[in-house]
Protein backbone atom coordinates (compact mmCIF):
# COMPACT_ATOMS: atom_id res chain seq x y z
CA UNK A 1 0.00 0.00 0.00
CA UNK A 2 1.16 3.85 -0.12
CA UNK A 3 0.25 5.88 1.73
CA UNK A 4 -0.12 6.85 5.69
CA UNK A 5 -3.10 8.73 7.02
CA UNK A 6 -0.69 9.22 10.18
CA UNK A 7 -2.93 8.62 13.29
CA UNK A 8 -3.57 11.23 15.50
CA UNK A 9 -0.68 13.03 14.25
CA UNK A 10 -1.66 16.14 13.05
CA UNK A 11 -4.93 17.27 14.91
CA UNK A 12 -4.06 21.17 14.74
CA UNK A 13 -6.76 22.31 18.13
CA UNK A 14 -10.19 22.80 17.51
CA UNK A 15 -12.18 24.79 20.32
CA UNK A 16 -15.04 25.15 18.20
CA UNK A 17 -18.26 23.51 18.90
CA UNK A 18 -20.30 22.00 15.62
CA UNK A 19 -21.60 24.47 13.79
CA UNK A 20 -24.18 24.18 10.58
CA UNK A 21 -21.51 25.59 8.43
CA UNK A 22 -20.13 23.49 5.07
CA UNK A 23 -16.25 22.95 5.90
CA UNK A 24 -14.96 26.24 4.28
CA UNK A 25 -16.74 28.12 6.24
CA UNK A 26 -15.95 26.49 10.14
CA UNK A 27 -14.10 28.85 12.24
CA UNK A 28 -11.33 25.62 12.54
CA UNK A 29 -10.74 25.56 9.03
CA UNK A 30 -10.82 29.02 8.90
CA UNK A 31 -7.69 29.65 11.82
CA UNK A 32 -5.75 27.39 9.71
CA UNK A 33 -6.42 28.83 6.77
CA UNK A 34 -4.42 32.50 8.39
CA UNK A 35 -1.50 30.08 9.36
CA UNK A 36 -1.18 28.90 5.81
CA UNK A 37 -3.44 25.64 5.16
CA UNK A 38 -5.55 24.91 2.80
CA UNK A 39 -8.92 22.31 2.92
CA UNK A 40 -7.73 18.91 0.73
CA UNK A 41 -9.69 19.14 -2.82
CA UNK A 42 -13.00 16.59 -1.85
CA UNK A 43 -13.12 15.83 -5.77
CA UNK A 44 -13.28 11.57 -5.29
CA UNK A 45 -10.39 11.90 -8.06
CA UNK A 46 -7.89 13.23 -5.07
CA UNK A 47 -9.18 11.70 -2.06
CA UNK A 48 -5.76 10.20 -1.52
CA UNK A 49 -3.51 12.98 -1.61
CA UNK A 50 -3.23 13.74 2.15
CA UNK A 51 -2.25 10.42 2.69
CA UNK A 52 0.58 10.97 0.51
CA UNK A 53 1.09 14.39 1.51
CA UNK A 54 4.28 15.15 3.65
CA UNK A 55 3.27 14.18 7.68
CA UNK A 56 5.16 17.85 8.38
CA UNK A 57 2.63 19.54 5.36
CA UNK A 58 -0.38 18.35 6.11
CA UNK A 59 -3.16 18.85 9.49
CA UNK A 60 -6.16 17.98 10.30
CA UNK A 61 -9.77 19.15 12.35
CA UNK A 62 -12.50 17.02 13.47
CA UNK A 63 -15.28 17.54 10.83
CA UNK A 64 -17.86 19.73 12.20
CA UNK A 65 -19.34 20.77 9.18
CA UNK A 66 -23.08 20.27 7.78
CA UNK A 67 -23.16 19.44 4.00
CA UNK A 68 -26.51 20.25 2.56
CA UNK A 69 -28.27 19.65 -0.84
CA UNK A 70 -29.81 22.29 -3.09
CA UNK A 71 -33.23 21.13 -3.92
CA UNK A 72 -35.00 22.66 -7.01
CA UNK A 73 -38.27 22.15 -7.94
CA UNK A 74 -39.02 23.14 -11.72
CA UNK A 75 -35.99 25.05 -12.19
CA UNK A 76 -36.73 27.02 -8.51
CA UNK A 77 -34.65 26.66 -6.21
CA UNK A 78 -36.17 25.05 -2.99
CA UNK A 79 -34.46 24.94 0.58
CA UNK A 80 -30.71 23.38 1.61
CA UNK A 81 -31.43 20.07 3.07
CA UNK A 82 -28.82 18.65 5.46
CA UNK A 83 -27.31 15.37 3.80
CA UNK A 84 -28.75 12.12 6.04
CA UNK A 85 -26.63 9.91 7.62
CA UNK A 86 -27.27 7.70 4.53
CA UNK A 87 -25.60 10.27 2.27
CA UNK A 88 -22.57 10.43 4.27
CA UNK A 89 -21.79 6.85 3.72
CA UNK A 90 -22.88 6.60 0.33
CA UNK A 91 -20.08 9.35 -0.61
CA UNK A 92 -17.62 7.63 2.19
CA UNK A 93 -18.03 4.11 0.79
CA UNK A 94 -17.02 5.86 -2.89
CA UNK A 95 -14.07 6.83 -1.07
CA UNK A 96 -13.19 3.62 0.46
CA UNK A 97 -13.66 1.71 -2.30
CA UNK A 98 -11.65 4.34 -4.89
CA UNK A 99 -9.41 4.13 -1.92
CA UNK A 100 -8.57 0.30 -1.94
CA UNK A 101 -8.98 0.36 -5.64
CA UNK A 102 -5.50 2.29 -5.42
CA UNK A 103 -3.83 0.31 -2.93
CA UNK A 104 -4.21 3.13 -0.12
CA UNK A 105 -5.30 2.56 3.38
CA UNK A 106 -8.92 3.48 4.59
CA UNK A 107 -8.69 6.58 5.68
CA UNK A 108 -9.58 7.43 9.20
CA UNK A 109 -13.30 9.27 9.44
CA UNK A 110 -14.65 12.50 10.62
CA UNK A 111 -11.32 14.41 9.66
CA UNK A 112 -11.18 17.37 7.71
CA UNK A 113 -7.37 17.23 5.61
CA UNK A 114 -5.59 20.17 5.71
CA UNK A 115 -2.71 20.56 3.62
CA UNK A 116 0.22 23.07 2.24
CA UNK A 117 0.71 24.11 -0.89
CA UNK A 118 4.94 23.58 -1.74
CA UNK A 119 6.96 25.68 -2.32
CA UNK A 120 6.35 27.87 -5.81
CA UNK A 121 2.79 27.21 -6.33
CA UNK A 122 0.10 29.74 -5.85
CA UNK A 123 -2.22 28.13 -3.89
CA UNK A 124 -2.92 24.24 -3.36
CA UNK A 125 -5.31 24.32 -6.76
CA UNK A 126 -2.51 25.37 -8.43
CA UNK A 127 -0.67 22.64 -7.48
CA UNK A 128 -3.11 20.28 -7.62
CA UNK A 129 -3.69 21.57 -11.20
CA UNK A 130 0.26 20.93 -11.79
CA UNK A 131 -0.09 17.43 -10.34
CA UNK A 132 -2.95 16.54 -12.91
CA UNK A 133 -1.01 18.17 -15.81
CA UNK A 134 2.12 16.59 -15.16
CA UNK A 135 0.49 13.40 -14.80
CA UNK A 136 -1.04 13.74 -18.07
CA UNK A 137 1.68 14.69 -19.68
CA UNK A 138 3.74 11.29 -17.84
CA UNK A 139 1.33 9.10 -19.59
CA UNK A 140 -0.23 8.58 -16.19
CA UNK A 141 -4.05 7.83 -15.96
CA UNK A 142 -5.37 10.78 -14.12
CA UNK A 143 -7.88 8.87 -12.62
CA UNK A 144 -7.88 7.77 -8.54
CA UNK A 145 -5.62 4.14 -9.25
CA UNK A 146 -2.40 3.32 -8.15
CA UNK A 147 -0.12 4.70 -10.77
CA UNK A 148 -1.89 8.01 -10.35
CA UNK A 149 -0.98 7.82 -6.33
CA UNK A 150 2.49 6.69 -6.93
CA UNK A 151 3.29 9.17 -9.26
CA UNK A 152 1.69 11.97 -7.25
CA UNK A 153 3.71 10.40 -4.14
CA UNK A 154 6.63 10.69 -6.16
CA UNK A 155 5.90 14.70 -7.15
CA UNK A 156 4.64 15.82 -4.42
CA UNK A 157 8.05 14.24 -2.11
CA UNK A 158 10.07 16.39 -4.34
CA UNK A 159 8.04 19.33 -4.07
CA UNK A 160 9.12 19.44 -0.40
CA UNK A 161 12.99 17.95 -0.61
CA UNK A 162 14.88 20.55 0.60
CA UNK A 163 16.62 22.70 -2.26
CA UNK A 164 14.02 21.53 -5.26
Amino acid sequence: MVGDWGGEDGLLRDPWPAEPLPPERLPSVAAARAQGWHLAPDAPLWCFLPAVWPARQRAWVPDRSVRVVRTVCDGVPGPEIPWSAWDHAEVEGVVASLLADAGVPARPPGRLWLLRPPPGTRDLDDAVDRLAAGAESAGVPVRCCAELVAWSAATVDGWFRPGA
